[in-house]
């Protein structure tokens, strides 16, 4: 019981610093709870990691945590006092029709499906030698970041130049439990599934302009087994469920971006976008279409008269890419090995490789037990949002979805494994796991509209 209760006592502190932080930035009226609550989470995991990060150079366990709690105090403050000028209210979200209870039915069975499992299994490979030994190791070292485990070359094989999101947020969790309890750690990465939840309604909500429509949304995952069962997916203890969220949750923000014109949205992406490049080396390729997305909006809704907006999009996932580069350089940090150098040479070398590459896609995309029929009712959905003069919905998420498959097949050329191919099957379904999200928001969003006797007022 102990353990439990210091365990939620970690997660609530770092819930309420998000959600401080949220408030701050978005300025948002009209976003939902359960929205709010998913922006909270992601918003308390990157700043708490991040904090911690700089902690853990200066301080031990519990100045560790005191540093991150003042932070989050600090903001809630700031945020009280804001609310003394101006109150926002949450719109609420309380169900009116079966249509509706019968949604959130199958949601909450979801969620318990992904609670069950994640208690009746372990997590796997990924998540214990290379995301879970990161958080053992430190909190062995009482929260400080040990230098010398990145340069270890007994220890190459557990990715030491991957970025430090999961595994800091798996020791906020220990320092204040008091050990590496590996029973209770397993849990915490299930905190990016709830906000999944939330911010999928949120996008329903806002997209398909109807509280049936969120539900619709955050109930669609049940029907993709993958989201919550295998190698990858959010009860995994998987990095790849996480930057799925923030990718997401990016997405989304720009979304808004474009509907309201709202600068705050821009700058809750580039917040987002920046737990992509703090949470896996993929997130590089997604903080990079992220970007390009919101420089397009930019110029497109605001003109060159307002680019800076694009500075408050793209600073935030470039400091945290440049600091890490040199944070690895000072620490002599060894790389992978499971990549040659990217260069021209290799690439047209390795060309023959796209045609293996792609045909493993499109099996991928069929593979039922994965993904039921997502895919092709990604294309329905994308010609029917077209069809409902939702065109800039259908160019980001097409675009949200079709860059990042282009990039991560070129990547593979680059591939050192032999042969290449396991490679592409070790790895090509958790690739196409971060993308899924915004796939099933545009699914939920092209639903035609309940009638008049199930509905349900907007928002």
């Amino acid at each position: 019981m102990a353990i439990a209760l210091s365990a939620l006592a970690a997660l609530a502190v770092m819930i309420a610093g998000g959600s401080a932080a949220y408030a701050l930035v978005a300025r948002d009226r009209n976003a939902t709870l359960p929205e709010r609550a998913g922006f909270a989470i992601l918003l308390g995991t990157l700043m708490t990691s991040l904090a911690m990060f700089i902690a853990s150079l200066f301080f031990w366990r519990f100045g560790v945590i005191l540093a991150v709690t003042l932070i989050d105090a600090v903001l809630l403050i700031a945020v009280a006092l804001r609310r003394r000028k101006r109150q926002v209210a949450a719109v609420s979200t309380r169900p009116r029709r079966a249509a509706e209870i019968a949604l959130i039915a199958l949601m909450t069975i979801h969620v318990l499906a992904a609670l069950w499992i994640t208690h009746q299994r372990g997590i796997g490979w990924d998540g214990l030698f290379v995301w879970n030994i990161k958080a053992r190791a430190f909190s062995v070292n009482q929260g400080r970041i040990p230098l010398y485990y990145f340069s270890d070359p007994t220890r190459r094989w557990s990715h030491q130049n991957y970025p430090l999101l999961l595994p800091l947020t798996e020791t906020w969790v220990y320092l204040w439990i008091g050990s590496d309890h590996q029973s209770a750690g397993k849990y915490a990465p299930l905190i990016f599934y709830f906000a999944a939840i939330g911010l999928l309604y949120g996008a329903g909500v806002r997209m398909g302009r109807s509280r049936f429509h969120g539900l619709l949304t955050a109930a669609l995952p049940l029907f993709i087994p993958f989201v919550i069962f295998g190698e990858g997916s959010a009860t995994s203890g998987y990095a790849d469920f996480p930057l799925a969220v923030f990718y997401f949750a990016a997405l989304m923000s720009i979304i808004r971006g474009i509907d309201e014109e709202n600068a705050g949205a821009l700058a809750l992406a580039g917040l987002m976008a920046a737990g992509l490049a703090w949470t896996k080396q993929e997130g590089l390729i997604l903080w990079a279409v992220v970007s390009a997305i919101c420089a397009v909006v930019v110029f497109l809704r605001t003109g060159l008269r307002r680019a800076k907006l694009l500075a408050l999009a793209i600073a935030p996932g470039a400091v945290i890419l440049v600091g890490w580069r040199i944070f690895l350089a000072a620490a002599h940090s060894l790389s992978g090995g499971a990549f040659v150098p990217m260069t021209l040479h290799t690439a047209i070398s390795n060309i023959g490789r796209l045609r293996p590459i792609v045909y493993a896609m499109f099996l991928e995309f069929a593979a039922w037990s994965r993904w039921s029929i997502l895919w092709p009712l990604f294309v329905i959905a994308l010609i029917q949002l077209w069809r409902l003069q939702k065109r800039a919905y259908v160019l980001v998420l097409a675009t949200a979805v079709v860059l990042p498959l282009s990039a991560y097949a070129f990547v593979y050329l680059f591939s050192a494994w032999n042969p290449f191919m396991n490679h592409v099957y070790s790895s090509l379904s958790r690739l196409i796991l971060q993308l899924v999200l915004p796939v099933i928001a545009a699914i939920a969003a092209a639903a035609p509209r309940p009638s008049p006797g199930i509905v349900v007022n907007d928002r």
